[in-house]
């Protein structure tokens, strides 16, 4: 069981007047719980590698935009300083 959520997914906070239904023996019922957890893992692995995504497009946006700073900083102490293009 190890892909399956642990913490707070796994054990949501009880609701009053609501009561999770447990499979018994039902073999049936046994079933379309573990679909329904198998669903859920996949959804939440779609999830993530989309954030991933996410969160690389975002870096390399910073990267550029770091570089087009550092660029602008070495042009202004080259024209403080009397340099021209840097050299």
């Amino acid at each position: 069981m190890g892909c399956y959520p642990t913490g707070s997914f796994a054990n949501p906070p009880a609701v009053p007047g609501f009561q999770r239904r447990r499979a018994r023996s039902c073999p049936a019922a046994v079933a379309l719980q573990r679909t329904q957890e198998r669903h859920e893992v996949r959804l939440l692995r779609r999830c993530q590698f989309c954030f991933e995504n996410e969160v690389k497009e975002l870096h390399r946006v910073l990267q550029r935009q770091q570089s087009a700073i550092v660029a602008q900083c070495q042009e202004m102490f080259c024209f403080q300083n009397g340099f021209l293009n840097g050299g």
